[in-house]
């Protein structure tokens, strides 16, 4: 599944056909990437579609900051008041970094994505208070 929809290939197509936009971490000391996410603006909200930071950078506030980047470019770019995305069901820490920031589950959908593969997610969504970047 990771290479269908993770690799660098599918990431060039999604820049280049469906407008996504994406935002890397890097490690400095280490040189390396440790993190990055992927938005597109959908129907009067930014759809974070994939965010991932590797297991031995997580806590360290990276995921935090590519929300506040997402934030700002919500409201200022696109005027929309909301942040959607979609988490598998049992991901639990992933669930629980996501209400922590804010989100709260207003659905769930569960679609057949090709090859054997089925998403089993929840839609979680992010209000922006009005006239905020937060």
């Amino acid at each position: 599944m990771l290479a269908k929809f993770q690799s660098a290939e599918r990431i060039c197509e999604s820049i280049r056909e469906e407008g996504y936009i994406y935002f890397t971490a890097t490690s400095a000391q280490e040189k390396r990437l440790v993190g990055y996410c992927g938005v597109v603006p959908e129907e009067g909200c930014l759809l974070l579609s994939k965010v991932y930071v590797h297991s031995g950078f997580r806590g360290r506030g990276i995921a935090r900051s590519f929300l506040e980047e997402l934030i700002t470019m919500c409201r200022r770019e696109y005027g929309f008041d909301r942040i959607r995305l979609t988490v598998n069901k049992y991901n639990d820490v992933a669930i629980a970094v996501h209400k922590k920031n804010g989100f709260t589950v207003i659905d769930s959908v569960k679609a057949d994505i090709g090859s054997g593969f089925y998403m089993d997610d929840y839609i979680m969504e992010l209000v922006l208070p009005p006239g905020s970047t937060r």
